[in-house]
């Protein structure tokens, strides 16, 4: 008889999908402004890991980026990042969209832990002109 041996190394193996990749917010209306916001269902996470894990989130910029839709109309250039809220239930708390990182959620090893984002945009009558809004969000998923 002939004994073989096998031998491998498993690593940090830890995946992030993100589903959509985009969100389109739900285009404001009179009712809208008048309520100060909206709501927008955002994208569904879906981490997988065979370790503990930290997934964290921020604003890529701290003011939305703005484009004219007509001449005589600029849109606002200064709209803040948390005009943007997020919570991780439709009926939860939201929280303005930070600059710096901060921690959406965490757990240990996982084949399949998934959020949803949900997003709440603010208005104001007054500062926010017509135009085409977008704000970039940085995920970052790291384990120890």
């Amino acid at each position: 008889d002939q004994q073989a041996t096998v031998a491998m190394t498993i690593g940090r193996v830890i995946q992030l999908q993100m589903s959509p990749t985009s969100t389109a917010l739900t285009d404001p209306t009179p009712a809208h402004f008048d309520a100060g916001y909206n709501s927008t269902t955002g994208p569904v996470l879906t981490v997988s890991a065979n370790m503990p894990w930290t997934l964290r989130m921020r604003a890529a910029t701290a003011v939305w980026g703005a484009t004219n839709t007509s001449p005589g109309e600029p849109a606002r250039t200064n709209k803040p990042a948390a005009d943007l809220l997020w919570s991780r239930t439709v009926a939860g708390t939201y929280v303005a969209m930070p600059t710096a990182n901060v921690t959406l959620t965490n757990a240990g090893a996982t084949a399949s832990n998934v959020t949803t984002l949900f997003y709440r945009t603010n208005y104001s009558w007054l500062l926010d002109t017509p135009g085409i809004y977008t704000l970039g969000i940085i995920l970052t998923l790291t384990s120890p």
